[in-house]
């Protein structure tokens, strides 16, 4: 396999432990070489696995599994870095779990903070990066971010296939719609800012 060195490499695997113990020999090879690891962690998350060694406590055991290739990471001498930011999983964790009846508009939002948002928040982190970089995230955002990064199929490695493609395609869809309403909403904004500093020009 040809590493191409002027992009991050992705490592794609889903959250399950079972798909991260299969995938974890692959793992191994992909970081060597690397020097920094973000993966699909919070800070918070990070921490606790590379300073304090904490796994059992986490009660989303797909959390678990991706704090042991962070430590394994950090053990191989990588630098590792969260993708996910603790103020994006704050707001998203307020829209996840918020009291009241689920709404067609929360849907919408909660697909757009989940997909639009978070890689738009990724392709930032990643931009720029070279192999020396490796990511770690699951299927259903490694096949996205390495069409917008123009990540080269040489320098991913796992798999870019998950369980339900129509299902991820129709919650896609979903956050493209919310996200042309929301830029058409910050247009027509702009637009009657504009408007009223013309209306506020003396003649």
């Amino acid at each position: 396999m040809i590493i191409y060195p002027n992009k991050p490499v992705l490592f794609s695997v889903d959250h399950e432990l079972e798909a991260v113990e299969k995938w974890l020999p692959n793992f191994k090879r992909a970081i060597k070489g690397r020097q920094v690891l973000f993966i699909e962690l919070s800070p918070k998350e990070i921490n606790d696995a590379v300073v304090h060694g904490k796994l059992h406590k986490d009660l989303e055991p797909q959390v678990a599994s991706y704090k042991r290739l962070a430590i394994l990471a950090h053990n191989s001498g990588l630098m590792v870095l969260p993708l996910e930011s603790a103020k994006f999983n704050q707001e998203f964790e307020e829209l996840l779990y918020s009291r009241g009846p689920k709404t067609e508009e929360m849907t919408r939002s909660k697909l757009y903070q989940e997909y639009t948002k978070r890689e738009k928040l990724w392709c930032e982190k990643l931009s720029g990066k070279g192999s020396k970089t490796i990511a770690v995230m699951h299927p259903a955002h490694a096949s996205e971010i390495s069409k917008q990064l123009g990540i080269p199929r040489g320098n991913i490695f796992g798999t870019l296939k998950h369980d339900d493609v129509e299902l991820e395609r129709e919650k896609r869809a979903i956050a493209v719609i919310e996200a042309k309403r929301i830029e058409n909403e910050r247009l027509n904004r702009k637009a009657a800012k504009a408007r009223a500093r013309m209306q506020k020009k003396p003649k």
